[in-house]
Protein backbone atom coordinates (compact mmCIF):
# COMPACT_ATOMS: atom_id res chain seq x y z
CA UNK A 1 0.00 0.00 0.00
CA UNK A 2 1.19 3.28 -1.00
CA UNK A 3 2.09 5.95 1.36
CA UNK A 4 -1.06 8.55 -0.39
CA UNK A 5 -3.11 5.78 -0.13
CA UNK A 6 -2.54 5.29 3.16
CA UNK A 7 -2.61 8.75 4.70
CA UNK A 8 -6.55 8.60 3.12
CA UNK A 9 -7.33 5.55 5.07
CA UNK A 10 -5.80 7.32 8.32
CA UNK A 11 -7.84 10.52 7.39
CA UNK A 12 -11.28 8.68 6.66
CA UNK A 13 -10.80 6.59 10.20
CA UNK A 14 -9.80 10.21 12.07
CA UNK A 15 -13.03 11.81 10.41
CA UNK A 16 -15.21 8.88 11.32
CA UNK A 17 -14.23 8.24 15.02
CA UNK A 18 -14.36 12.26 15.60
CA UNK A 19 -17.68 12.28 14.26
CA UNK A 20 -19.56 9.37 16.26
CA UNK A 21 -17.35 10.86 19.00
CA UNK A 22 -19.34 13.95 18.52
CA UNK A 23 -22.31 12.28 17.98
CA UNK A 24 -21.99 10.13 21.20
CA UNK A 25 -21.31 13.75 23.15
CA UNK A 26 -24.80 14.92 21.52
CA UNK A 27 -26.43 12.29 22.75
CA UNK A 28 -25.16 12.19 26.19
CA UNK A 29 -26.50 15.69 26.79
CA UNK A 30 -29.52 15.67 29.28
CA UNK A 31 -32.72 16.98 28.70
CA UNK A 32 -33.82 18.74 31.65
CA UNK A 33 -32.19 20.60 34.39
CA UNK A 34 -31.92 22.52 37.65
CA UNK A 35 -32.82 26.33 38.50
CA UNK A 36 -31.86 27.47 41.78
CA UNK A 37 -34.30 30.07 42.82
CA UNK A 38 -32.54 32.99 44.84
CA UNK A 39 -34.69 35.98 46.86
CA UNK A 40 -32.88 39.07 47.39
CA UNK A 41 -34.93 40.74 50.33
CA UNK A 42 -34.59 44.64 49.94
CA UNK A 43 -35.88 47.89 50.68
CA UNK A 44 -35.79 50.27 47.39
CA UNK A 45 -31.99 48.51 46.22
CA UNK A 46 -30.45 48.55 50.04
CA UNK A 47 -30.30 44.93 51.59
CA UNK A 48 -32.65 44.46 54.59
CA UNK A 49 -30.92 44.65 57.69
CA UNK A 50 -33.08 43.45 61.68
CA UNK A 51 -32.02 46.86 63.29
CA UNK A 52 -32.77 50.57 63.42
CA UNK A 53 -35.65 52.67 61.67
CA UNK A 54 -33.75 52.40 58.32
CA UNK A 55 -36.21 52.72 55.81
CA UNK A 56 -38.82 55.28 55.20
CA UNK A 57 -42.44 53.99 52.72
CA UNK A 58 -44.07 56.59 50.38
CA UNK A 59 -46.64 57.74 53.22
CA UNK A 60 -43.27 59.06 54.90
CA UNK A 61 -43.33 56.71 57.85
CA UNK A 62 -39.89 55.76 59.30
CA UNK A 63 -39.86 52.02 60.26
CA UNK A 64 -38.00 48.84 61.04
CA UNK A 65 -37.79 45.18 60.34
CA UNK A 66 -37.26 42.85 62.89
CA UNK A 67 -39.63 39.89 61.29
CA UNK A 68 -40.26 39.21 57.54
CA UNK A 69 -41.32 35.90 56.28
CA UNK A 70 -43.32 34.95 53.54
CA UNK A 71 -44.84 31.68 51.55
CA UNK A 72 -44.05 31.44 47.77
CA UNK A 73 -45.88 28.26 45.81
CA UNK A 74 -46.35 26.56 42.62
CA UNK A 75 -43.63 28.44 40.33
CA UNK A 76 -45.11 28.08 36.66
CA UNK A 77 -42.30 28.74 33.85
CA UNK A 78 -43.51 29.75 30.52
CA UNK A 79 -41.06 29.09 27.58
CA UNK A 80 -40.88 31.48 24.31
CA UNK A 81 -42.81 29.09 22.61
CA UNK A 82 -45.34 29.65 25.49
CA UNK A 83 -45.50 25.81 26.70
CA UNK A 84 -45.08 25.47 30.61
CA UNK A 85 -43.81 23.81 33.55
CA UNK A 86 -45.30 23.78 36.92
CA UNK A 87 -42.96 22.76 40.16
CA UNK A 88 -45.16 21.57 43.25
CA UNK A 89 -43.34 24.17 45.58
CA UNK A 90 -44.32 25.40 48.86
CA UNK A 91 -41.34 27.61 49.99
CA UNK A 92 -40.79 29.88 53.19
CA UNK A 93 -38.73 33.16 52.74
CA UNK A 94 -36.75 34.07 55.44
CA UNK A 95 -35.19 37.49 55.32
CA UNK A 96 -33.13 36.78 58.68
CA UNK A 97 -32.16 33.35 57.68
CA UNK A 98 -29.60 32.87 54.73
CA UNK A 99 -30.34 29.36 54.58
CA UNK A 100 -34.37 30.18 53.86
CA UNK A 101 -33.73 32.71 50.81
CA UNK A 102 -33.50 30.29 47.81
CA UNK A 103 -34.63 27.12 46.39
CA UNK A 104 -34.25 24.66 43.71
CA UNK A 105 -36.30 23.34 40.90
CA UNK A 106 -35.62 20.02 39.41
CA UNK A 107 -36.02 18.48 36.32
CA UNK A 108 -36.80 21.49 34.43
CA UNK A 109 -37.11 20.85 30.19
CA UNK A 110 -34.66 22.47 28.84
CA UNK A 111 -35.65 25.15 26.85
CA UNK A 112 -35.48 29.16 26.67
CA UNK A 113 -37.72 30.26 29.80
CA UNK A 114 -38.97 33.93 29.90
CA UNK A 115 -41.62 34.60 32.35
CA UNK A 116 -42.01 33.14 35.50
CA UNK A 117 -45.67 33.16 37.69
CA UNK A 118 -46.15 32.07 41.54
CA UNK A 119 -48.03 32.82 44.11
CA UNK A 120 -48.03 34.31 47.54
CA UNK A 121 -49.19 32.27 50.23
CA UNK A 122 -50.77 28.89 50.69
CA UNK A 123 -53.61 27.52 48.55
CA UNK A 124 -56.94 26.34 49.82
CA UNK A 125 -56.17 22.82 48.63
CA UNK A 126 -52.87 22.85 51.67
CA UNK A 127 -54.21 25.67 53.75
CA UNK A 128 -56.71 23.93 56.03
CA UNK A 129 -54.57 20.72 55.98
CA UNK A 130 -53.33 21.10 59.53
CA UNK A 131 -50.11 20.12 60.85
CA UNK A 132 -47.75 19.71 58.07
CA UNK A 133 -43.93 18.97 57.66
CA UNK A 134 -41.29 20.82 55.41
CA UNK A 135 -41.45 24.95 55.09
CA UNK A 136 -45.52 24.43 56.39
CA UNK A 137 -44.07 22.56 59.86
CA UNK A 138 -46.10 25.10 62.76
CA UNK A 139 -42.31 25.04 64.09
CA UNK A 140 -42.07 28.56 61.93
CA UNK A 141 -44.79 30.10 63.78
CA UNK A 142 -46.69 31.01 60.46
CA UNK A 143 -49.96 29.59 61.20
CA UNK A 144 -52.24 30.72 63.55
CA UNK A 145 -53.37 28.77 66.35
CA UNK A 146 -57.21 29.24 66.39
CA UNK A 147 -57.96 28.02 63.31
CA UNK A 148 -55.60 25.82 60.50
CA UNK A 149 -54.96 28.64 58.67
CA UNK A 150 -51.59 29.99 57.22
CA UNK A 151 -50.01 33.04 57.90
CA UNK A 152 -48.79 33.86 53.83
CA UNK A 153 -46.92 37.14 55.33
CA UNK A 154 -45.08 38.46 58.23
CA UNK A 155 -43.42 41.86 58.97
CA UNK A 156 -42.86 43.01 61.83
CA UNK A 157 -41.07 45.98 63.57
CA UNK A 158 -41.84 49.65 64.78
CA UNK A 159 -42.44 52.82 62.57
CA UNK A 160 -42.49 56.18 64.11
CA UNK A 161 -45.87 57.75 64.40
CA UNK A 162 -47.03 61.33 63.65
CA UNK A 163 -45.41 62.69 67.02
CA UNK A 164 -42.05 60.96 66.24
CA UNK A 165 -43.02 57.87 68.58
CA UNK A 166 -41.80 54.59 68.07
CA UNK A 167 -45.31 51.81 67.61
CA UNK A 168 -45.47 48.52 67.11
CA UNK A 169 -45.93 47.28 63.97
CA UNK A 170 -47.31 43.95 63.27
CA UNK A 171 -48.82 42.62 59.95
CA UNK A 172 -49.95 38.98 59.66
CA UNK A 173 -51.50 38.54 56.08
CA UNK A 174 -53.62 35.43 55.51
CA UNK A 175 -56.68 33.70 54.81
CA UNK A 176 -57.86 32.33 51.47
CA UNK A 177 -59.11 35.83 49.34
CA UNK A 178 -55.16 36.84 50.59
CA UNK A 179 -53.50 34.33 48.13
CA UNK A 180 -51.55 36.88 45.97
CA UNK A 181 -50.50 36.37 41.72
CA UNK A 182 -47.21 37.26 41.27
CA UNK A 183 -45.74 37.49 37.20
CA UNK A 184 -42.24 38.39 36.55
CA UNK A 185 -39.86 38.44 33.22
CA UNK A 186 -37.13 36.66 33.24
CA UNK A 187 -34.68 34.98 30.75
CA UNK A 188 -33.26 31.32 31.94
CA UNK A 189 -31.78 28.99 29.37
CA UNK A 190 -31.79 25.49 30.63
CA UNK A 191 -29.49 23.54 28.99
CA UNK A 192 -29.33 20.24 30.96
CA UNK A 193 -27.21 21.95 33.13
CA UNK A 194 -27.68 24.09 36.54
CA UNK A 195 -29.21 27.72 36.01
CA UNK A 196 -29.71 30.44 39.46
CA UNK A 197 -31.93 32.63 39.10
CA UNK A 198 -31.93 35.85 40.83
CA UNK A 199 -34.96 37.92 42.17
CA UNK A 200 -35.29 40.95 43.80
CA UNK A 201 -38.66 41.43 47.07
CA UNK A 202 -38.86 45.22 47.46
CA UNK A 203 -40.74 45.76 50.58
CA UNK A 204 -41.27 48.86 49.88
CA UNK A 205 -42.92 48.31 47.03
CA UNK A 206 -45.97 46.64 49.00
CA UNK A 207 -46.81 49.69 50.58
CA UNK A 208 -46.41 52.56 47.65
CA UNK A 209 -48.31 50.65 44.46
CA UNK A 210 -51.41 50.94 43.40
CA UNK A 211 -52.11 51.44 46.89
CA UNK A 212 -50.11 53.67 49.10
CA UNK A 213 -50.03 52.08 52.69
CA UNK A 214 -49.51 54.49 55.43
CA UNK A 215 -48.82 52.99 59.00
CA UNK A 216 -50.76 55.59 60.57
CA UNK A 217 -53.44 53.91 59.85
CA UNK A 218 -53.14 50.45 59.49
CA UNK A 219 -50.01 48.86 62.04
CA UNK A 220 -51.67 46.05 63.65
CA UNK A 221 -53.53 43.98 61.17
CA UNK A 222 -54.32 40.06 61.90
CA UNK A 223 -56.44 39.63 58.67
CA UNK A 224 -59.13 38.10 61.33
CA UNK A 225 -61.24 41.30 61.19
CA UNK A 226 -63.42 43.03 59.07
CA UNK A 227 -61.13 45.98 59.34
CA UNK A 228 -58.62 43.55 58.17
CA UNK A 229 -60.31 42.72 54.96
CA UNK A 230 -59.82 45.98 52.90
CA UNK A 231 -56.04 45.74 54.20
CA UNK A 232 -55.98 42.71 52.37
CA UNK A 233 -57.12 43.86 49.00
CA UNK A 234 -54.89 46.57 49.02
CA UNK A 235 -51.62 44.06 50.11
CA UNK A 236 -53.01 42.09 47.39
CA UNK A 237 -52.73 44.23 44.37
CA UNK A 238 -49.52 45.61 45.77
CA UNK A 239 -47.82 42.02 46.20
CA UNK A 240 -48.17 42.05 41.97
CA UNK A 241 -45.18 44.74 42.09
CA UNK A 242 -42.84 43.30 44.41
CA UNK A 243 -40.80 41.01 42.91
CA UNK A 244 -38.53 41.60 40.03
CA UNK A 245 -35.88 39.81 37.79
CA UNK A 246 -32.64 40.62 38.62
CA UNK A 247 -30.21 38.30 36.79
CA UNK A 248 -29.12 34.71 35.47
CA UNK A 249 -25.83 32.57 36.37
Amino acid sequence: MNKTLLLLFCTLGFTFYACKKKESSNNSIATTGTIVVKIENQVDGQNIAMTGLNYTNAAGNQYSVSLLKYYLNSFILTKSNGSIFSANNYTLIDAADANKQSFTINNVPNGIYNNAKFFIGVPLSRNHSGVQDGDLDPMYNMIWTWNTGYIFFKHEGLYKDTNGVSQALVFHYGTDNALAIVQVPISVDVEGNTKTVYLKFNLNNLYKSPHQINFNQYNYQQSTTQADSIWIVKLKANFANTFSFDRTE
